[in-house]
This record gives structure tokens, C-alpha cells and sequence, in this order.
């Protein structure tokens, strides 16, 4: 669905760019209706309200959006938590944390750079600033914002406009389940697609061959979750050099050294799957998330979350 919804979405900004400048168009033969959603995750909230924030910063026309009273509520309360309402011009919350019954979410950040002061403002809003302390957590977050901005976006590759190279994050606590959840999104070539240029491909490729008993084709997207699978299991950073980060098995380092967590990858068509104590797990999926979408959920203690949280 994304994928479709992205293309198409893409597609009629620049109709709209092309032959009628900044000005939307005075009519829509089409759209697409919200008011057939009824339940949405903080993380599809996320991929929605980038494509937004992606076409806004491209100075594109931007749809609004429309017939909101008939949304799901708990679904438009999610799309305005995390930024996406006034991205798409109606009238936005102005808190940082929206609190829909057991649940707090945060607004969305964006940015280009693995940004450390971006990662702490995320975790003491979401009132949890106690896993500051925890650093494979804070290692992991600030691991996936590098390789976004040194994998995600190759110049070689030729983007659909507008083109904004960059990572969108968001998280979640909820008091009910004493869970929280970190969320970064990019929308760039994904992980599969990046292997062909690791320097250890060679021993990727002999780990593909050992493991799967095929020849690896980092083309095909039916083998996209075998491409994360073997990407976490070699772990080692494409460049291979310290100030660029310390590879993709830092992302799961966070959930090992955790009792109760869990970690999901999904990048171009595959999904990569940890849960602490447990073997991962990899999938295919028919449609292509538009990008690497990285959700870290972990449990927390009454201690570790802020008062005001807990109230």
C-alpha cells in the first residue's frame, strides 16, 4: 500500500508543480480516504508524515487533507501526534507529547545528520531520559541515523523528486504496558540495495552461499529479508572505519543486552526480526516500505520513567 501511495502521491505533485506552479489544484479527481483506516501504528504514522514533510521541504504542492471529522478519532490523533496534520494544512496540536489515553507520543524530528543531541531532546521528551545511561540503546539509535546519512542516499542513485535525503524519528511510551518504542525511518535505497558496495561483500557473499546454499541477488527483492539477515549476521560497517559508525549489529546490540525487548527492520521488501533471547527472524513482504524503517521496543521500570510520565 505505501509503495503505491508513494508513487502516486509523487506523481501528482508533479502534475500539479508542472501546471499550476505553487498553487494546488482547484480540484481532485482523486484521493485517498483516511476515513477507511481504523487503527494505526506510531511507526506508518512516521513513513506518512515524511513523504508530507519530504514534498513540503521540496517546495512541492502538498495535499491537504480532507474530511478529517470522519476519521477514525484514535487514528487522526496519532497522525497529529507525530506532525502529520499540520504537514497536511488543518489545524495541529501544539505539544511536543500528545497523550492519548495510555499512550504518549512524540512529535516527529527530522534531520541529516547521526545527531546525539537530537537522540537525547527524543528521550527526555518521551520522559525516559533514564536510558541516556543506557548506551548500547543510545549507540544503536545514533548507529542507525549514520547510516542513513552515509548508506541511505548514494549519489549514483537517481532519486524521485523532490529529493531530501535525510531520517524522520519518532517514540512512543506506553504506561499501560510500560513498553517504549524508538522509530527512525529514511527513504532511501535500503539496506539490500547498499550490500553490492560493502567492502566485506566478499565475505558476505561466502556467508549467502554457506548460509542459503544460493548465489546472492541483491536485485531480486524476494530475497530482501535473506539480504538484512546476512547484512546483521557479517555486522560490519560498509566503510569499515570507526568515525563512521560501528555496523548494523550495533542497531541490535540495544535489545541482546536487554531482558525484554524487541528489534524490526524492514528495508525495500524485507523484515528482520530479534527479540531478546530468541534467534532472528527474517521475512519477505509483497510491497517495499519506500526506504529502512528501524522500531526498537523495550521495557521499562517505574524508576526509569520521569514523574510527570508517570502521573
Amino acid at each position: 500500500m505505501f509503495q503505491s501511495y508513494r508513487v502516486s502521491s509523487t506523481r501528482r505533485g508533479r502534475r500539479a508543480k508542472r501546471s499550476l506552479g505553487d498553487r494546488p489544484p482547484s480540484t481532485m479527481r482523486s484521493f485517498w480516504d483516511f476515513a477507511t483506516i481504523k487503527e494505526i501504528s506510531p511507526a506508518v504514522a512516521l513513513i506518512i508524515a515524511s513523504e508530507y514533510h519530504r514534498f513540503s521541504r521540496g517546495r512541492s504542492w502538498v495535499p491537504r487533507a480532507v474530511n478529517i471529522e470522519s476519521w477514525d478519532p484514535d487514528v487522526r490523533a496519532v497522525l497529529d501526534a507525530v506532525g502529520f496534520l499540520s504537514l497536511a494544512g488543518t489545524e495541529p496540536t501544539s505539544s511536543e507529547i500528545l497523550n492519548i489515553d495510555h499512550l504518549s507520543i512524540l512529535k516527529m524530528r527530522a534531520g541529516n545528520q547521526a545527531s546525539g543531541e537530537k537522540v537525547s531532546e527524543l528521550l527526555e521528551e518521551l520522559g525516559v531520559a533514564a536510558m541516556l545511561n543506557d548506551a548500547p540503546l543510545y549507540e544503536a539509535i545514533i548507529e542507525a541515523l549514520t547510516n542513513t546519512r552515509h548508506h541511505a542516499y548514494p549519489e549514483t542513485h537517481d532519486f524521485e523528486p523532490p529529493h531530501v535525503p535525510g531520517w524522520w524519528m519518532t517514540g512512543y511510551v506506553n504506561r499501560e504496558t510500560r513498553e517504549f518504542s524508538v522509530i527512525v525511518y529514511d527513504q532511501g535505497v535500503s539496506i539490500p540495495a547498499t550490500l553490492p558496495l560493502w567492502k566485506r561483500f566478499g565475505e558476505l557473499s561466502a556467508f549467502w552461499r554457506k548460509a542459503f546454499r544460493t548465489d546472492p541477488d541483491f536485485e531480486d527483492m524476494a530475497s530482501d529479508g535473506t539480504a538484512i539477515r546476512a547484512a546483521m549476521t557479517v555486522g560490519k560497517s560498509r566503510t569499515n572505519l570507526a568515525t563512521r559508525g560501528k555496523g548494523l549489529h550495533a542497531i541490535e546490540d540495544a535489545v541482546n543486552r536487554c531482558d525484554n525487548g524487541e528489534l524490526a527492520i524492514y528495508s525495500r521488501c524485507g523484515e528482520y526480526r530479534k527479540t531478546s533471547g530468541r534467534p532472528s527472524r527474517h521475512f519477505n513482504r509483497n510491497e517495499a516500505v519506500g526506504g529502512t524503517l528501524v522500531v526498537w521496543r523495550m521495557s521499562f521500570s517505574a524508576d526509569q520513567l520521569d514523574d510527570d510520565q508517570n502521573r
